[in-house]
């Protein structure tokens, strides 16, 4: 008998967790997670000593994953401020229809802030973080701000289906940032 990967696991909790988080805070138990990820409620215990902790890491994975998305996509972009074009470029087409990736999951940050505000601290933190790196990027701060907001704007339009752009507007922002960049 092959003993079990505790790191193998923690990702199935985790993957199980952004499952049954897209269900709403309500359904959000140890024990729905246990279930779903086929494990016993000890084994998640195991791995996270309560929800808190649980969603926690959901928040930590999914700002990991994005931040991972963003450094990727801006090592193949030459010119001006590539990390800033990549923010805008993977917020815009995160959420899009082709994604499949659940680690970057909107319920992730919506669980947090449902469930226990203070949870968002380190999403907080780490937009400032992204913000500074925004500025340090583009000279001009109103430009800046201005990526930050369209992506979240975007972001948020696909979270709450709130008339979200579709791609060929989406694309056209990006191309309309690039020219204002000079690329």
């Amino acid at each position: 008998m092959t003993p079990k990967n505790p790191i193998g696991t923690r990702e199935k909790i985790l993957d199980a967790a952004e499952v049954i988080a897209h269900l709403g805070a309500k359904g959000f138990t140890l024990e729905a997670v246990a279930a779903k990820a086929d494990v016993s409620k000890g084994a998640v215990l195991h791995h996270f000593r309560n929800k808190e902790a649980l969603a926690v890491a959901m928040v930590d994975r999914s700002l990991d994953a994005f931040e991972t998305a963003v450094e990727a996509w801006a090592g193949t972009l030459a010119g001006p401020a590539p990390w800033a074009r990549a923010f805008l470029h993977v917020s815009l087409f995160a959420l899009d229809a082709g994604s499949s990736d659940p680690s970057y999951a909107p319920m992730t940050f919506l669980y947090a802030a449902a469930r226990e505000p203070a949870l968002m601290s380190p999403v907080q933190a780490r937009y400032f973080v992204w913000s500074r790196r925004l500025a340090s990027e583009v000279s001009d701060p109103v430009l800046a701000a201005t990526v930050r907001a369209v992506a979240d704007g975007c972001w948020w339009a696909d979270v709450f289906g709130l008339a979200p752009p579709d791609r060929r507007v989406r694309e056209e922002i990006v191309r309309h940032f690039d020219a204002l960049l000079g690329v």
